[in-house]
């Protein structure tokens, strides 16, 4: 096994690579920089030492984990942000990694999603000190803001792709999750959600749209808004 388990303070294991039984494997299922990130966090997680630290130590851990390369997101980024919905997702979910935008998932895949996480941070929590987690009554708010908000994709077939910007938008738009329908947003609001975009792809090592390939794209979505 290459790392699976590293031991914390009172002798508790956790599995790094799930499983992975050579540095072979590892490369295979992961980027580059997740491979990065996990030696990085392994090596800083094997360097701490005091009970204090345990939180600190369950954040880095699952960053190795998930590779630290979610989207940088500022709660005002989110939808409708000053919800208690909004607040709960920036302040809890970005525990272990940074908090997820809901249109990052479809609904169907924050079904599953959203539990897997929520019982996760309950097993946190019996782990690490102040470890916060929602009540069951706050997931529920919690996943159906999610589901609200959720990415709503575009059937593929449906897109012209004589249409200007059409192809740019089918090719960038759905390197990190589903290609999303133009009908999300309004003409307005593209831009904007564009631009973030476009450095989430520098973070997560996307292949990058420039700037007239992004004002192309731009100028699809606009034209295909509500």
């Amino acid at each position: 096994m290459l790392l699976s388990k590293v031991s914390i303070n009172e002798g508790s294991f956790f599995h790094i690579y799930n499983g992975l039984s050579s540095l072979e494997q590892l490369m295979k299922k992961s980027s580059k920089w997740m491979l990065i990130f996990s030696l990085v966090s392994l090596f800083m997680l094997a360097s701490w030492g005091g009970a204090g630290e345990k939180t600190s130590k369950a954040k880095l851990l699952h960053f190795g984990n998930m590779g630290g390369l979610l989207p940088t997101l500022k709660q005002s980024d989110l939808p409708d942000h000053e919800s208690e919905a909004a607040e709960l997702i920036f302040k809890l979910c970005g525990q272990c990694h940074n908090s997820p935008g809901p249109g990052l998932h479809t609904v169907k895949e924050w079904e599953t999603v959203f539990w897997r996480m929520y019982w996760r941070m309950h097993m946190m929590n019996a782990q690490f000190d102040h470890f916060m987690v929602p009540t069951f009554g706050e997931g529920e708010l919690m996943f159906m803001y999610l589901k609200q908000n959720a990415m709503r994709p575009a059937t593929l077939n449906k897109v012209d792709m004589e249409q200007p910007g059409a192809k740019e938008y089918v090719t960038y738009c759905s390197q990190c999750h589903q290609l999303p329908d133009p009908q999300m947003h309004t003409k307005g609001e593209w831009p904007k959600v564009t631009a973030r975009m476009a450095k989430h792809m520098g973070s997560m090592a996307k292949n990058l749209a420039d700037q007239a390939t992004l004002t192309t794209i731009n100028g699809y979505l606009q034209a295909n808004a509500r």
